[in-house]
């Protein structure tokens, strides 16, 4: 009989804690994590994601002239690697609360702020003599309803991206600029001048033939990249553009005809299409 009863409240002893223990209920606003590299600079920003719920937002939900914390929950947070230009100013890399002040069918103050503890907007606590950087970001009505918070990266390219924010009827937009070609230009400089090899001299042309800049460079590292390794489907298709791009069309179709030959003798089937295509284009254009 002992030994039952001692047995008995071993069990309920044992039991309490898991009576005692919290349910685990998801949040109503799930938590996000956006990753984005644009150009050669790492973006991350952590939020949470309000959804609307049938619920006014503008006015209600997100009071007007009072900061809010860009998403539900704790602040947002804004994580870049490199300095960046928002809408032409500069921000250093680092680590940033990204809060926003809105106003009545206006333009908002977007706000990068440099104290990341607060939960969701700080309210009292926040101090504006810890801003990094507020700019305008450009407001607009959205023809349709997006029903849950989000934040993207649009229009990317090396150099550039708009940020944007869309919910309900509205949009919020700014535009993030990165320092690529600084990077990448000096790094051209620098493999050129300790590793002349083709790739360092392809590579270096096509950026310049991505970018629309030092055609007449990049043509003559082409022709350095075929001396030392010989004629490729990729140097011509690359020179076709470049030529291209200087109005030289005649030429740029020759070159054309030769990459789509070495595409052919190497199975390359999407350039062959791809120089077919332009073929047609450039003949037309030189032809006028």
């Amino acid at each position: 009989m002992y030994l039952k009863r001692l047995f008995l409240t071993f069990l309920f002893v044992s039991i309490i804690p898991v009576l005692k223990a919290q349910i685990m209920l998801p949040r109503i606003s799930p938590s996000s994590c956006l990753k984005q590299t644009i150009g050669l600079t790492d973006f991350e920003i952590s939020y949470s994601r309000p959804s609307k719920r049938g619920r006014k937002i503008m006015g209600e939900i997100i009071p007007y002239e009072r900061i809010w914390r860009v998403g539900a929950n704790e602040s947002t947070k804004f994580y870049v690697s490199d300095d960046i230009l928002v809408n032409g100013n500069l921000l250093k890399a680092g680590t940033y609360a990204l809060y926003a002040f809105p106003h009545q069918d206006k333009d908002w103050e977007i706000v990068f702020h440099r104290d990341t503890s607060h939960w969701g907007d700080g309210r009292d606590n926040y101090n504006p003599e810890q801003d990094a950087l507020r700019v305008n970001g450009t407001y607009q009505k959205r023809n349709n309803t997006v029903e849950s918070f989000r934040i993207d990266f649009q229009d990317l390219a090396h150099n550039s991206a708009k940020m944007v924010w869309q919910w309900d009827d509205f949009e919020v937009s700014c535009w993030i600029e990165v320092f690529t070609d600084k990077v990448v230009l000096a790094d051209i400089k620098e493999q050129v001048r300790t590793n002349p090899s083709r790739d360092t001299y392809y590579q270096a042309a096509r950026y310049w033939q991505e970018q629309e800049i030092n055609q007449l460079e990049a043509l003559h590292y082409l022709d350095k990249a075929e001396i030392i390794g010989g004629p490729t489907y990729y140097i011509y298709r690359v020179r076709s553009l470049l030529l291209a791009q200087l109005e030289k069309y005649e030429e740029a179709v020759r070159a054309a005809e030769e990459s789509k030959v070495l595409a052919q003798e190497e199975g390359k089937d999407e350039f062959v299409r791809l120089n077919e295509n332009s073929i047609v284009i450039w003949r037309k254009r030189f032809k006028e």
